[in-house]
Formats: C-alpha cells, sequence, structure tokens
C-alpha cells in the first residue's frame, strides 16, 4: 500500500478510503485480510494475525476502516503489534494506533523509525515468534520487509506489500488513475514485479 507521511492534521475518518465491508479469513481463526484501495487502481490491504505466543493480534500494514469493520477485529480481540513494512507504509499508522489500539506496539525496520519517530515503540528483530527480513539482498534503505507468519502444523505465510503485483480487474477509474496504475507503478496486470518494486526495492 503506498502513503504518505502520517499526518497530524487529518482526523481518522479522514483515512478512511474505499474498502471492502468483509473480515476475510484466510486461515481459520489466524489469519484475516481486509482489503481496500488507494482512489486510483493502488490496492492497500491489511493483514491480521493471531499470534501464538500470547492469542492477542498482530496487524500488519494498517489502514484505516469504517466503524463496522473496526467492530469485527475489536471482536476477535486485542491488538497487540502493529507491524509497518516500510516508509511507504506509514500513512494511516498514527491514526490507527490512537483509535484502534492505543497501548499495541509499533514494530518496523530500522530504516522506517526515522519517519515514525516517537510513535515506532519495538524493533521488529526484538519481536519474539516472529521471523523478519528484508524483502531482497542489497535492498536500500528504506527497502520492504517481509515477515514470515506461523501457521501451524508446518504451515506458513509471507507478507509483503509492494515487491509484487496482480491487480486485474481495475473496476470503474478514470483514464488517469488506469495511467497511473499501469506507467507509473507498473501495478496493473498478471502477478509480476512492479515499476515500483523495481525501482525502490
Amino acid at each position: 500500500r503506498m502513503g504518505g507521511r502520517s499526518s497530524k492534521e487529518k482526523s481518522y475518518e479522514d483515512h478512511v478510503l474505499p474498502h471492502g465491508d468483509a473480515l476475510v479469513e484466510l486461515v481459520g481463526g489466524k489469519l484475516w485480510l481486509v482489503e481496500g484501495s488507494l482512489p486510483f487502481p493502488l490496492p492497500r490491504n491489511m493483514i491480521i494475525y493471531r499470534l501464538p505466543t500470547t492469542s492477542n493480534l498482530l496487524v500488519w500494514s494498517p489502514i484505516a476502516v469504517n466503524e463496522a469493520l473496526l467492530a469485527k477485529i475489536a471482536a476477535l480481540g486485542t491488538v497487540e503489534v502493529i507491524v509497518v513494512p516500510s516508509t511507504h507504509h506509514t500513512m494511516d499508522t498514527a491514526v490507527f494506533k490512537k483509535k484502534v489500539a492505543p497501548e499495541a506496539r509499533v514494530a518496523c525496520p530500522s530504516s522506517v523509525r526515522s519517519v515514525l519517530g516517537e510513535l515506532a515503540t519495538s524493533n521488529i528483530e526484538d519481536e519474539a515468534g516472529i521471523k523478519a527480513a528484508l524483502a531482497a539482498d542489497g535492498m536500500p534503505e528504506g527497502g520492504e520487509l517481509a515477515l514470515v507468519l506461523d501457521l501451524g502444523d508446518g504451515r506458513g505465510a509471507i507478507c509483503f506489500c509492494d515487491l509484487l503485483f496482480n491487480v486485474v480487474d481495475v473496476g470503474d477509474v478514470s483514464w488517469f488513475g488506469k495511467f497511473v496504475g499501469t506507467h507509473i507503478f507498473g501495478s496493473i496486470g498478471p502477478l509480476h514485479v512492479t515499476k515500483f518494486g523495481k525501482r525502490f526495492f
């Protein structure tokens, strides 16, 4: 999910952009997906994971959602950790933490701490039970984090954001939105490494 710096001037409601109404269960009782997007065809999705050590929740790349979906998230349990994977994913961090999980730790790579400042309270490397690594060798400063989640029974999941895209159905968007998605970010088309990913990650 592409974003700018977190804004202190905007309210939580100002950060809520188009998103689905469902909390999509990917793995029973352990892993959920919230699907959203920017105004142009670029997804901004959020992953919710139940930590095996405490049964609380980890939120990967938080996005602001409406009250109905917030209630569904709250029903899952307490958000313990918020993970910010790169400097391009800070847009909703402050407002999400304030509204949803004031006591949650905000974990990120060292490169993101310069953007989040005091909001970042934990280095991702210090989070017990979470395997984290930069998503490619030789990644530049500000590169994207990949997170490996243990789903039990020898299963796992890898979270990443901008390295790979498979946006095929862009819906009813303007020609400008399609131009940005296709030619600027390279995010439209079958599963592939995007222009954005090649340039910055």
